[in-house]
């Protein structure tokens, strides 16, 4: 991956740390809405080894009710001003799928990953913004699962036809997001686990992003807070099957993670 001119090496496995500034977020709840808070946190997921930032300011947890796209605005313009003053060498991406929220962060920051739950099909402007601008991509699979088809197959169509369009496009750094807990049943979730592997196929760096998400809370009986060990178990078998980005909640333990994993792969 390219930013700002310079090569991000995702062979080598890298963290990316989860930035909330939204009231809404399902694990740590609004904390980030004040500004030592904010500052304190991005210090210490950057001491702890996380490579990119990503900021969020509209929850996409399942039964949030979406913010409004100039509330968004107006979250992420404060969080990347803060973080201008004390983080100017941090490499940004913006959790949205909103190309004016896009637009707003790439006037304050300069170039910024865009991480995109919705791979493009929100108002379908999203691709033609990052083509245009050479920002590197993150595209996610969101679309509900049928449970009669293999949900690999199903993610695996869906990067095809996506891949292929933003290329046509200019989109040269592409990541893949399979999607883990988007449109997808407890089982098919897993299935994507179990055969993760196989979206090495697209020859693109491959996103996790399990952190504390219900798959594993349910499964264990647990809160989202008492998911971490969870959360370790899965992604050491992500990275062991090719997972490049881990997008986590908690970057020392994702941190040393890819660490052990590396020994033995």
């Amino acid at each position: 991956m390219v930013y700002k001119g310079k090569v991000v090496d995702l062979s080598e496995r890298v963290v990316m740390a989860i930035i909330n500034v939204t009231t809404d977020s399902f694990y740590d709840g609004g904390a980030n809405l004040k500004e030592q808070h904010l500052i304190s946190n991005v210090e210490k997921q950057i001491a702890e080894g996380a490579t990119i930032i990503d900021i969020g300011a509209c929850s996409t947890r399942p039964g949030a009710v979406r913010v409004e796209e100039s509330e968004e605005i107006k979250q992420v313009e404060w969080a990347l001003r803060v973080l201008k003053d004390n983080f100017e060498g941090a490499i940004i991406s913006i959790d949205t799928y909103r190309r004016a929220v896009a637009e707003r962060a790439l006037e304050i920051w300069g170039e910024v990953i865009i991480n995109d739950i919705y791979a493009g099909e929100y108002k379908g402007d999203m691709i033609d913004f990052v083509a245009h601008n050479s920002l590197p991509y993150i595209a996610m699979h969101y679309k509900e699962c049928n449970s009669e088809r293999s949900v690999v197959e199903q993610v695996i169509e869906f990067f095809y036809d996506k891949i292929n369009y933003a290329t046509s496009k200019g989109v040269n750094d592409f990541v893949v997001d399979v999607g883990f807990g988007f449109g997808k049943q407890l089982k098919q979730n897993f299935d994507l686990v179990s055969e993760f592997e196989r979206f090495k196929i697209f020859d693109k760096p491959l996103l996790a992003g399990v952190s504390r998400k219900s798959m594993i809370w349910r499964t264990l009986g647990v809160t989202p807070q008492e998911s971490l060990s969870g959360t370790v178990a899965l992604n050491s078998a992500l990275i062991y099957k090719g997972a490049n980005i881990l997008r986590v909640h908690d970057t020392r333990a994702a941190v040393d993670t890819v660490r052990i994993i590396e020994k033995i792969i």
